[in-house]
């Protein structure tokens, strides 16, 4: 009898997953399938198939389909900022130690998973175009930025042009399917030439 209350119990966890479970199941099946068929090209009932949940599970986590794509954009900007936008302590680090701290941390982050940064370079295609642009609304990204060429750690150059020379060629990469060890660091090697205060 305690067994099968156990088993029924296991089952009604595994069976019933918690909100926040759910959502995640949501977020992770659209990122998947964005990222590789494109937002167009999914319809919401296949997001849930996937996601293993009912269509109307994936109207609780968004009201539609762009409302869904934003919050998978926040969920990879959230992977991003974890990734590689934690704390450092800058004391006796030299600028390009710096450069390559953070270089590093975001290879890391593409070698592990691809699918966050090939989604974030697509989403701009996603709903009306005068959205803000998708690195303005990583805040540590232009926080970041702003503090390097501040520091005088990075030309000085407008953001744009910053977050152009920096994230093109690792969204490059990533779209080409060309994530090696070897092809960051040459990117990495180009961009801090590019950025590098003379």
């Amino acid at each position: 009898s305690g067994s099968c209350r156990n088993r029924v119990g296991r089952m009604n966890q595994e069976s019933f997953p918690t909100e926040e479970l759910r959502r995640q199941r949501i977020l992770n099946a659209a990122l998947e399938l964005f990222s590789t068929e494109g937002f167009h090209a999914v319809p919401v009932p296949r997001i849930a198939e996937k996601a293993g949940v009912g269509i109307g599970s994936i109207y609780r986590v968004a009201p539609s389909k762009i409302a869904l794509a934003d919050s998978v954009f926040e969920y990879c900007v959230e992977q991003l900022r974890q990734a590689v936008f934690q704390p450092v302590d800058f004391d006796g680090l030299s600028r390009e130690e710096i450069f390559w701290l953070f270089w590093q941390r975001a290879s890391d982050w593409l070698m592990r998973d691809p699918e966050p940064m090939r989604f974030m370079v697509l989403y701009r295609f996603v709903g009306p175009p005068n959205r803000k642009s998708g690195l303005r609304r990583v805040g540590d990204v232009e926080a970041i930025l702003g503090v390097a060429v501040k520091q005088g750690w990075i030309r000085n150059m407008d953001f744009d042009d910053a977050a152009a020379i920096i994230s093109g060629p690792l969204m490059v990469l990533t779209l080409d399917n060309a994530l090696t060890a070897e092809n960051l660091k040459a990117c990495g090697e180009a961009v801090w030439r590019a950025v590098c205060p003379e």
